[in-house]
């Protein structure tokens, strides 16, 4: 008698303590924070904030170009810019990019010395490649949803400016899209930060080299 409730009793506590396993197990893959959607077609508008590799006002690259030497020390300022980029996703990690970006910063000539205002450098680069990503995750910190993606992107195109003749270059961006939202009474939307460098064939000069972009992705949503 005490025998059969002694393995009863045992047989219900074994029940009880793979139940709640099996009980934990199921609500963890019950899915608790909304997924990102990816649109096929997604848009970036950015503002850059880009570095200056070559200052002609520099020596002794000013001699060497017959600018004049204004600037006893290299200037790194190579102004504020826009960038638009369209994205076609080919999967939630891997997506085509096209890229337009502009800018401009200032620099001295002889006729803007005497004019007394500074002449201005336009620098414009049409670019195109790839986006890698390991899609948007979970952040540890905000288990509601899911709102963070890193991503790398490899573009090559042509730059042209006022200072140089156009050329080829390599352009290597870094950074992640933050998808919430960020204004109290605001609606959902995906911001970006993200730091690059532009860079051309060996010998040859270029406009812009260390860049940094903030702004807007549209087009993922929940």
């Amino acid at each position: 008698m005490y025998t059969s409730r002694a393995l009863i009793a045992v047989l219900a506590g074994a029940i009880c303590v793979s139940a709640r396993p099996a009980h934990a197990q199921h609500h963890s893959n019950v899915p608790t924070s909304p997924a990102v959607q990816v649109p096929p077609v997604e848009l970036a508008l950015t503002v850059s904030v880009n570095g200056l590799p070559t200052d002609v006002n520099a020596s002794p690259t000013c001699a060497s170009l017959s600018f004049p030497c204004t600037h006893g020390k290299a200037s790194s300022w190579g102004g504020v810019g826009i960038d638009v980029t369209l994205y076609g996703n080919l999967s939630r990690h891997t997506a085509l990019a096209g890229s337009f970006a502009a800018s401009a910063h200032d620099f001295d000539t002889d006729t803007s010395l005497a004019a007394r205002r500074p002449a201005w450098n336009h620098v414009r680069a049409w670019l195109g490649g790839l986006r890698f990503t390991p899609g948007f995750d979970t952040p540890r910190r905000k288990r509601s949803q899911e709102s963070n993606r890193i991503f790398v992107e490899a573009l090559l195109g042509v730059e042209t400016s006022t200072l140089f003749p156009a050329r080829q270059v390599v352009q290597i961006d870094a950074g992640a899209d933050g998808h919430g939202r960020y204004l109290r009474y605001g609606r959902e939307m995906t911001l970006r930060l993200a730091l690059g460098y532009r860079t051309p064939p060996r010998g040859t000069r270029v406009s812009q080299g260390f860049r940094f972009t903030i702004g807007l992705v549209f087009g993922p949503h929940f």
